[in-house]
């Protein structure tokens, strides 16, 4: 009789998460705060990068990953962020506040990718 309530707890945690829909399809891709020099990239997979630069040129940047069913969970830096979409824009809302981000085809700066990605001759 075990083992019968075993296997049901544990079926009835996988249609439970199974109902829960992720963010993840929907935040795939690059996002950028405002024009500034703060983006969001997030895969396929769910592994997140956040890079900003600041007033000075000093770089702050964290990996993260997506947590299923919208939040990214950052390793430095900034903690958990809740993903809230609206009207094809990303709010992020953590422990530093709420920031609304949005899609964007311009590239990461130079100086935020690591050297093995930067071009030759990059300035950092």
């Amino acid at each position: 009789m075990a083992k019968y309530r075993i296997g049901l707890l544990a079926f009835l945690s996988c249609v439970g998460y199974a109902q829960t829909p992720s963010a993840l399809p929907s935040v795939t891709g690059l996002w950028q705060f405002a024009e500034n020099s703060v983006w969001i990239r997030i895969d396929e997979s769910g592994s997140a990068y956040q890079c900003r630069i600041g007033r000075e040129g000093t770089v702050f940047s964290s990996r993260g990953a997506f947590a299923a069913p919208s939040s990214i969970e950052w390793r430095a830096n900034w903690g958990v962020d809740k993903i809230t979409l609206s009207s094809g824009a990303m709010s992020l809302k953590g422990p530093y506040g709420e920031f609304e981000f949005h899609r964007t085809t311009r590239d990461l700066d130079p100086v935020c990718l690591p050297a093995r990605e930067r071009g030759p001759g990059t300035k950092v």
